[in-house]
């Protein structure tokens, strides 16, 4: 039953996709923190994926020190990338000292092929939005790391991720149309 309900419309598509927003609008009334919790507690890329988006639509910061934790251990597939989309809107110093984290270690393991993009796409975002430039610092050690990964580009990975984080954003936006809109 919590497959059905809260995973398989979300894990498979992404927010930018008709189905994954026709099936959060069914379930607004019930998303709430105890839920994200319980998704995100989960040994399961599925439920943490599906957590990690419900949390970034609906701006939940309080989980934010759950979920840091988790991108930091990565202890399962798929997950890093929901994850960083959810510290990146936010937005918050604590969400980008966890991303900051990351990229301090698992740049350094080039044998480790996890997030680093997203993590990277991530602070690359928060940058244009925050007038900042903290990518700077993690430049030379993202070319050492993909010096063997020639299928890995950055561009294409930001562009992704600002897709699926705009349609986040226009999920939880009280200016978004009704028919876009599920959070209040």
């Amino acid at each position: 039953a919590v497959f059905a309900k809260w995973l398989t419309p979300f894990y498979l598509t992404g927010p930018e996709d008709p189905p994954f927003r026709s099936a959060i609008d069914a379930l607004r009334s019930e998303v709430d923190e105890p839920i994200v919790r319980q998704l995100l507690s989960f040994m399961n890329w599925r439920p943490k994926v599906a957590g990690a988006y419900f949390a970034a639509a609906t701006n939940m910061v309080a989980v934010e020190d759950l979920m840091g934790p988790l991108l930091l251990r990565s202890d399962v597939c798929d997950a890093g990338r929901a994850y960083c989309l959810a510290l990146a809107r936010f937005n918050t110093s604590r969400g980008r000292q966890y991303l900051f984290e990351y990229l301090d270690y698992y740049l350094s393991r080039t044998e480790l092929w996890f997030d680093q993009a997203d993590a990277m796409a991530a602070v690359t975002r928060l940058d244009r939005v925050n007038g900042t430039n903290d990518i700077a610092r993690y430049e030379d050690r993202w070319r050492a790391f993909i010096a063997n990964k020639s299928s890995w580009d950055l561009a294409r990975t930001s562009a992704t991720f600002d897709v699926r984080l705009d349609a986040l954003i226009t999920l939880g936006s009280p200016s978004a149309t009704s028919r876009d809109r599920w959070w209040p």
